[in-house]
């Protein structure tokens, strides 16, 4: 369980790649829950990665950030690469609005889920539920691409 973390992006887990070629990476049977980025991706941050990030059977509670409260993937390059981000059996559940702390965070974009991308992102949602999620802006998913 990855629980009450705080990070300037990436509160649970960032997975960053500034290297081209095949990465893959699973997270499975997880939860994360309470934590808080202060720029973007409470819970998950994929960015830059090139690569398939799976994650089933995983859970994301109560998670903070201004962009992308539980999920954010970013991948802002110019390149023939792919970032994939597959959740599977998934559940994005009461995440983002306004967290009752000192440092207040509120969920601009991407209440579950934030994508920003110039080319070459993919995402997939098989048997997941997004439920409960706010923001002024994509409460489920806001995609810019």
């Amino acid at each position: 369980m990855f629980q009450q973390n705080d990070a300037l992006q990436g509160g649970g887990i960032t997975i960053l790649s500034v290297e081209f070629g095949a990465h893959d990476v699973l997270i499975t049977n997880s939860a994360f829950h309470e934590n808080t980025g202060y720029t973007q991706a409470g819970g998950l941050l994929v960015m830059l990665a090139s690569a398939l990030v799976t994650c089933r059977n995983t859970t994301f509670t109560h998670n903070h950030s201004p962009d992308g409260a539980a999920i954010a993937q970013v991948f802002l390059q110019a390149t023939m690469q792919t970032s994939t981000l597959r959740l599977a059996g998934c559940l994005i559940l009461q995440n983002g609005g306004a967290e009752h702390s000192v440092t207040a965070t509120i969920t601009r974009l991407g209440g579950a889920i934030y994508q920003q991308c110039s080319e070459g992102c993919i995402m997939v949602l098989q048997n997941t539920s997004v439920n409960g999620n706010q923001a002024f802006s994509g409460a489920g998913v806001h995609s810019r691409l």
